[in-house]
């Protein structure tokens, strides 16, 4: 048996570029965004330091689309 994805994968996804990138359109395609995240919490959301961090980890270890 095959499975298949319900749906395309989104614009963010496809603009990935980097072990961050992959992740928070990974997370925003199951609901979890950067609103929500703070709702939650109470506080204003750190993701985009978290993201910029993530990929320059994914650089180093060599994951994203700008690594050899």
């Amino acid at each position: 048996m095959r499975l298949q994805a319900e749906k395309p994968p989104t614009a963010a996804c496809k603009a990935a570029r980097g072990l961050g990138d992959y992740v928070a359109a990974g997370l925003e395609s199951v609901g979890i965004t950067k609103e929500r995240v703070s709702a939650v919490t109470g506080k204003p959301c750190r993701c985009p330091e978290r993201q910029a961090a993530l990929n320059k980890l994914g650089k180093i270890i060599g994951i994203g689309v700008d690594n050899p």
